[in-house]
């Protein structure tokens, strides 16, 4: 029986999509949700990170308070996110029981919450935003089913070009141009 499902989220274009499998899912067997959401450890790319999370005025306090201000900016744009998704109906945001934010390579991250929580399924989609043709599983993916003691449901998606060409119907193969 599934009790409890982590919902591994990046936050990506593909992140929507997800959500509405792992709600739908999570209505069925009327199990709670964690959503974990993984930060990867500030180096050139947390630098950057800093820029596109936290608005300008923040900056000063991030250098003062370090990371904390960014995990919880982050946090918030989760829970955003979340209620944005059920802007029509909030029955789904219900089974979200739990969302962390946390600093950390995202496979540990997810593995050790995932534990924590008892969870009985991991959901995550099978590909991050990276680079790649859309057809395998991104490597945070393939890591974590790899490691998993418990199931792991992966939503397949697509990569951005591959979903604005089939839902514009604008050509018959495979390529975003």
């Amino acid at each position: 029986m599934i009790q409890t499902i982590v919902f591994a989220t990046d936050l990506c274009v593909f992140t929507p999509h997800v959500v509405q499998h792992v709600i739908t899912l999570a209505k069925r067997l009327s199990a709670g949700i964690v959503v974990v959401h993984a930060v990867e450890p500030l180096g050139s790319l947390g630098k950057a990170m800093v820029k596109t999370y936290l608005p300008e005025e923040k900056t000063r306090e991030f250098n003062q308070q370090g990371m904390s201000v960014l995990l919880s900016t982050i946090k918030d744009r989760v829970v955003d996110m979340l209620a944005d998704e059920f802007i029509d109906n909030n029955l789904g945001l219900g089974q979200v029981s739990e969302v962390i934010v946390e600093a950390g390579r995202p496979v540990d991250v997810i593995l050790k919450h995932a534990k924590r929580s008892q969870a009985d399924l991991i959901v995550m989609g099978s590909r991050g935003p990276g680079p790649g043709d859309g057809f395998g599983l991104g490597s945070v993916t393939s890591k974590v089913l790899q490691l998993s003691k418990i199931p792991v449901y992966t939503v397949p998606v697509l990569s951005p070009g591959l979903v604005k060409t089939r839902v514009s119907g604008k050509g018959s193969d495979h390529s975003s141009g």
